[in-house]
């Protein structure tokens, strides 16, 4: 899900904030790979892997902003506060807006 991969849209959120200071390495991208590693199932990160590339061509730059701001930072604090679960439906629950929001929701 979230590897250095440029149809991965939660790591492109995080290069469009970072900008010149990105690093695949950064502490959100790491939080949320333990989220994927600990709370996701194998449905889970198939969706993501089937989605994040059709999201990755339809939104742009202000839309990468604001899932960093109001969705991975969210996920991060509740992981750091031990909210997993909280996460995992936050997650879940964004992308299924963004599903709504900006894809044929029929096919998936």
């Amino acid at each position: 899900m979230l590897d250095d991969n440029p149809n991965c849209y939660l790591t492109l959120s995080c290069m469009v904030y970072y900008k010149d200071k990105f690093d695949y390495n950064c502490y959100q991208l790491r939080v949320l790979n333990w989220l994927k590693d600990n709370y996701l199932t194998k449905e889970d990160i198939l969706e993501y892997e089937e989605i994040s590339p059709v999201i990755v061509d339809k939104i742009g730059e202000e839309m990468y902003y604001d899932i960093f701001i109001n969705v991975i930072l969210k996920i991060v604090l509740l992981i750091e506060e031990g909210e997993y679960k909280d996460a995992y439906f936050l997650y879940k629950s964004s992308l299924n807006e963004l599903k709504n929001k900006i894809l044929d929701v029929k096919k998936y």
